[in-house]
């Protein structure tokens, strides 16, 4: 993969007008109870993402961005089961996200074993993952943050805004976890913390320039409305 064309493709990569990635990366939190159990599922190591956190991180320390290059470089191999756990564990968390999804709200397959959520959870993971070992570099994270701003700006259109983003830090995290398994306290997880919240810093400011209210799809909104009256 050519790092420079695709150093702004966080989630999606080099995207082409006739690609069809319609499904958004992050899910909706559609109550405040599911934002609550993302919050709480916490991984054990250093706090990700808590309140109270010391000030973020613009650019990660060379020693982190390293030990980011190293994991993946061993865990890369299976990267497409790692995505599918994220996402799986997204769903789990937050049921609620299953329908923002097209490939799963268009499909019959369980989500297990759906190809296509199968392709866009691998996209995603990648790219976060490739894009993440390179952000100690501030021209790295200069050249990012332009697509990245304006991702977070598309996803207000997916149903997503800033609230979201700690059930999607969870099913990353819990994936990395299951990946490294006892490796993963300590420093591993302080670098993969540290770099998504850059990451969630550059799409949560995107999302605030352009509003910051988020519209469910209709397509999605009927389901969820027809779940709701179904309890």
């Amino acid at each position: 993969m050519d790092s420079d064309e695709n150093s702004g493709g966080l989630f999606f990569g080099h995207v082409d007008a006739d690609e069809d990635f319609s499904g958004p990366p992050i899910p909706i939190a559609a109550t405040a109870a599911a934002t609550g159990a993302a919050n709480g599922a916490a991984t054990g190591g250093p706090s990700c993402g808590a309140a109270g956190v010391a000030k973020r991180q613009e650019v990660l320390l060379p020693e982190q961005a390293t030990l980011i290059r190293e994991s993946y470089a061993r865990i890369e191999q299976d990267r497409k089961q790692h995505a599918l756990i994220m996402y799986l564990t997204i769903f789990d968390i937050c049921p609620e996200a299953k329908p923002l999804f097209s490939m799963v709200r268009d499909s019959k397959e369980p989500a297990p074993v759906n190809p296509r959520l199968e392709a866009h959870a691998s996209l995603a993971f990648t790219m976060m993952c490739e894009a993440f070992s390179k952000w100690d570099d501030p021209d790295q994270v200069a050249k990012a943050t332009p697509f990245f701003k304006a991702l977070g700006g598309r996803h207000l259109n997916y149903g997503i805004d800033g609230e979201d983003f700690p059930i999607f830090r969870t099913g990353f995290m819990k994936a990395l976890q299951r990946a490294f398994g006892e490796e993963w306290f300590g420093d591993l997880e302080g670098a993969w913390c540290a770099a998504f919240d850059i990451l969630e810093s550059m799409a949560s400011s995107g999302m605030a320039e352009k509003g910051g209210k988020k519209v469910i799809p209709p397509a999605a909104l009927e389901i969820l409305e027809k779940q709701q009256q179904q309890l």
